[in-house]
């Protein structure tokens, strides 16, 4: 049976990273698909969080540092330097478009029909026809049009995902899998240099899940059985990436 893949975030940042990619995901998988109102569950989140943080300094910080320290491969030996030098000149441009942006993501209060659904979605039965109308009436279009202006939508946040996604990229190639043993369903981990991120690969045979506590320099794994949701007594196999900050 296939392995699942579990992420765990050990600093706020990658956390709200994670939760970003999470649900542009969802957006671009409700976008490709004729789903009703579905697309609004994404949109809406992507939106609130959004509004309440500016991520827009702490993208061009964490650019920085990432290319501070992939500059540094220049010196080292047996480097493919081309595969370097593009992924410079790729992180190069992220950063500057970021830096000449004004504002990352979509302000629905420019949109009186955006603005009137997420006033009324969360609500339970807020979508009704006598709720909104205009809502019933944009669902009643052809889906080549609501498809284009979901296509609108989705394009203000593309800059912050695409900052968001080359950082992440580089976070998870930073650890490599190595096999490893939670014995009677407990791992503990400790770590000289400053984690961002853990990458846990399991057996869905193993008829477990992973829950991670701890912080950058040391973390506890616990595999818990989903059958009664209490901790395995067996010791359970699986691959761990501990990802590291960039310097």
């Amino acid at each position: 049976m296939a392995n699942i893949l579990f992420e765990h975030p050990l600093n706020e940042k990658t956390r709200s990273y994670l939760r970003l990619e999470h649900l542009n995901n969802q957006l671009a998988q409700a976008a490709n698909k004729d789903s009703g109102v579905e697309v609004f569950t994404p949109l809406f989140a992507l939106c609130d969080i959004t509004d309440r943080c500016d991520f827009r300094n702490d993208l061009l910080k964490e650019l920085d540092r990432h290319l501070l320290q992939i500059k540094k491969w220049r010196n080292v030996e047996n480097v493919n330097q081309d595969n370097l030098n593009q992924c410079i000149s790729q992180l190069t441009e992220v950063r500057r478009d970021l830096s000449y942006s004004t504002r990352l993501g979509l302000n629905t209060r420019n949109d009186r029909f955006l603005s009137a659904v997420r006033q009324r979605y969360n609500m339970p039965g807020g979508c009704c026809s006598f709720d909104l109308p205009q809502l019933h009436y944009w669902l009643s279009g052809p889906w080549s049009i609501r498809k284009a202006q979901i296509r609108e939508w989705q394009q203000q946040f593309e800059l912050l995902l695409r900052a968001i996604q080359s950082i992440l990229q580089l976070l998870r190639q930073s650890g490599e899998f190595v096999t490893q043993e939670a014995k009677s369903g407990m791992f503990q981990h400790v770590s000289e240099s400053p984690l961002a991120l853990v990458r846990i690969e399991l057996s869905r045979d193993s008829l477990c899940y992973p829950t991670v506590s701890g912080n950058k320099q040391r973390f506890t794994l616990q595999m818990l059985r989903f059958d009664n949701q209490t901790r395995a007594n067996n010791d359970v196999a699986f691959s761990l990436a501990c990802c590291q900050e960039p310097k």
